[in-house]
């Protein structure tokens, strides 16, 4: 099979253990999109936190993102969006109903935005998410209150991308996704993601990462089976079952590694060029 596209993942699979990318990854990409190949960038980030990378991506030739889970696909050639989908309006009074019955910290996405509490970004530690302080100083919207903010985009009937609430413990996390479905008229509204230690993502019914991948494989004519997708965790399993090949970093967990085990393969780690490596490997297939 000729493969055509490849779809990166970005925490935990594109970006190193610090968060920053590899210089032979970036180069591997550059040579895969000098040689007519793809890569698009697949990621529960909104557009506003590739900030620090946007430039680096840019200049590897990246022009296509999958952000916020799928919720929002972007040409960044363009500069417009090639489709969003938000959650539906009616869900959202039930989710703000959750968020005060368990310590989190919330993130909502707005237009591609990156929303919080200005307040609790210091201490995120406390919801084991101290590695993304740096990122949420420079490029969040910071609120007195985000909860507060919700509902006003809310009240206003505008769309609310993604939501993703930051426990400080799995347990915590399971209570809060037990509420919500609990109090759903219909559990096919949402999709529930556990991500990172203690995270819930919650998005909307048509997006995931798997459907956000083949809406942006058919805007661009190229067939599901010539797409190969690289991730690390339980979010990044739609992408991988949609596509061609799906490709494990060697640090992913036990659920990707057990999927691709059976259906696709394994790379090298996020912080030894795994992605790179796959790109020569099955992309320009330069080790065959």
């Amino acid at each position: 099979m000729e493969y055509k596209l490849m779809a990166l993942d970005m925490d935990g699979t594109l970006l190193k253990s610090d968060k920053s990318v590899d210089p032979h990854t970036l180069e591997s990409i550059r040579k895969a999109q000098d040689a007519g190949k793809i890569i698009v960038i697949c990621s529960g980030r909104a557009m506003a936190e590739m900030k620090a990378y946007r430039d680096a991506f840019t200049d590897a030739g990246i022009r296509y993102y999958i952000c916020e889970s799928g919720a929002y696909l972007y040409d960044a050639l363009k500069n417009q969006a090639v489709a969003v989908h938000p959650i539906a309006h009616e869900c959202l009074p039930l989710i703000f109903s959750v968020m005060d019955q368990e310590d989190m910290m919330v993130q909502m996405m707005v237009h591609s935005h990156s929303n919080v509490t200005g307040s609790q970004i210091e201490n995120m530690a406390h919801w084991q998410m101290e590695v993304y302080i740096p990122l949420y100083e420079t490029c969040t919207d910071k609120w007195n209150d985000v909860i507060a903010y919700g509902r006003r985009v809310y009240e206003k009937n505008e769309p609310i991308e993604k939501i993703n609430l930051y426990h400080t413990d799995p347990a915590a996390r399971n209570r809060t996704r037990n509420r919500i479905l609990s109090g759903l008229s219909d559990p096919s509204l949402l999709k529930l993601v556990d991500a990172e230690t203690t995270s819930l993502e919650i998005s909307g019914s048509e997006a995931d990462k798997g459907s956000g991948l083949m809406e942006m494989a058919e805007y661009l004519g190229i067939d599901r089976r010539q797409v190969i997708a690289v991730g690390d965790a339980d979010n990044d399993l739609t992408m991988l079952e949609n596509a061609g090949l799906p490709v494990a970093m060697g640090n992913a967990n036990e659920h990707v590694l057990s999927y691709v085990k059976e259906n696709g393969a394994v790379t090298k780690d996020n912080d030894h060029d795994g992605c790179g490596a796959a790109i020569r490997q099955f992309l320009l297939k330069e080790n065959i």
